[in-house]
């Protein structure tokens, strides 16, 4: 039973490092320097891109990185619904 737990766990969610480096490679070109950044495909694929940025970067939220990511991932996010956080979502 733990064991098949274990294998639906594995499979609920895959990172996607390629685009996760495109668009750490993009955001430097706008001088954006995140942290940490994850995309992370669900079994139903649904797409959640994590950024950690430092709380004084700018530029995060506009309307042309927003498009340039949607590119790098091949996805048309609907109006609202790509989420960008400047902060942790796990204690440390």
């Amino acid at each position: 039973m733990l064991e098949d737990l274990a294998f639906e766990f594995d499979e609920a969610e895959n990172f996607d490092f390629k685009s996760a480096g495109r668009i750490r490679r993009m955001l430097g070109e706008y001088d954006i320097f995140p942290e940490n950044i994850s995309v992370i495909c669900d079994k139903y694929d649904r797409l959640r891109i994590e950024i950690l940025a430092p709380k004084n970067t700018h530029g995060l939220e506009s309307a042309r990185v927003k498009n340039e990511i949607s590119k790098i991932c091949k996805r048309d996010f609907e109006k609202g619904r790509l989420t960008l956080s400047k902060k942790r979502n796990f204690a440390e």
